[in-house]
């Protein structure tokens, strides 16, 4: 999805994959992955974690031209950011789990939009203030990782389908070889 990601473990312990890395997130940890990267979560050691996950659609940062072009664009195109481990530890980190932790809270009782996204916009503050500089480079197409998105869309929109591994790696533009490899690069899985 084109939409930033922010997850809050609550309890127990999750792992993250985005693009084929890991990250093990710890409860009161948390990650931010940004838009466009192909991410999940599981738990390795198959016990259970309670976790919030937030997806913030970028018009709701954007309240006109100026502001999504000066704040919103900076974040979600910067190719040094993947993602960024929330850690408890440090200050600022810690007030974006709190952020996801009061809007997931507000968002329970109903009607308090207008606080909701007063925290939306603190948590972006948050995240535009320690991860941009006044000059940022826009990501670069990683032609793997479009193989790899377009691959697993193809599955998802022909799932109740038999599919082969020809299809699947005709979708991503790539051989059969090429296919697994980058499968179990990104996803481990084969």
């Amino acid at each position: 999805h084109h939409a930033p990601e922010f997850i809050y473990v609550i309890s127990g312990e999750m792992t993250y994959s985005i693009n084929g890395r890991k990250a093990i997130l710890p409860a009161g940890s948390g990650i931010m992955v940004n838009s466009g990267h192909l991410h999940f979560g599981y738990s390795a050691k198959r016990t259970d974690a309670v976790f919030i996950c937030l997806i913030v659609n970028p018009i709701l940062l954007s309240v006109n031209a100026y502001f999504e072009e000066r704040y919103v664009r900076p974040v979600l195109e910067n190719a040094g950011l993947p993602y960024l481990f929330l850690s408890p530890q440090q200050s600022w980190q810690k007030e974006m789990l709190d952020c996801v932790g009061k809007i997931y809270d507000l968002s329970l009782s109903g009607e308090r939009f207008l606080e909701i996204q007063q925290l939306l916009l603190s948590l972006w503050n948050n995240l535009f203030h320690h991860t941009t500089s006044k000059s940022f480079s826009p990501k670069k197409k990683n032609a793997d990782l479009l193989s790899v998105k377009s691959m697993v869309s193809f599955i998802h929109q022909n799932y109740a389908q038999k599919v082969s591994l020809t299809q699947i790696a005709a979708a991503g533009n790539v051989c059969k070889s090429k296919c697994c490899t980058l499968f179990k690069t990104y996803l481990s899985r084969t």
